[in-house]
């Protein structure tokens, strides 16, 4: 079984001073699919690239430290479309790079 790692961040939604502007507190789950280093050339074959470390499975689990239902947007808009409003945040290298940085730290710890 994979391990889960989790990361918590703050969100912004709109301009800030400007009506409508929110922020809110997000704890996702994901997995790490670990990469591995390059391997030098040998006798059977001319070396491999390095294959990166990937993020996978994407979950949210909290919004301002409360499980679903998180009752946002007053009934407007659906929990899937929330969901998938601030799943897509997580598309941008930043926060995969930290969450990334957060799985080494853990298994760090784990480790000793």
């Amino acid at each position: 079984m994979a391990t889960r790692y989790r990361y918590s961040t703050c969100l912004s939604f709109g301009e800030e001073g400007e009506p409508g502007y929110t922020e809110i507190d997000v704890t996702v789950s994901y997995r790490v699919l670990w990469g591995r280093p390059e391997t030098p050339p040998a006798y059977a074959h001319g070396g491999l690239p390095a294959d990166p470390d990937e993020i996978d499975d994407i979950r949210l689990e909290l919004i301002n430290d409360k499980p679903r239902p998180w009752n946002l947007g007053d009934g407007w808009v659906s929990e899937e479309s929330q969901e998938e409003m601030i799943l897509s945040r997580f598309d941008g290298f930043r926060y995969l790079d930290e969450m990334l940085e957060e799985a080494c730290q853990r298994e760090a710890a784990w480790a000793e």
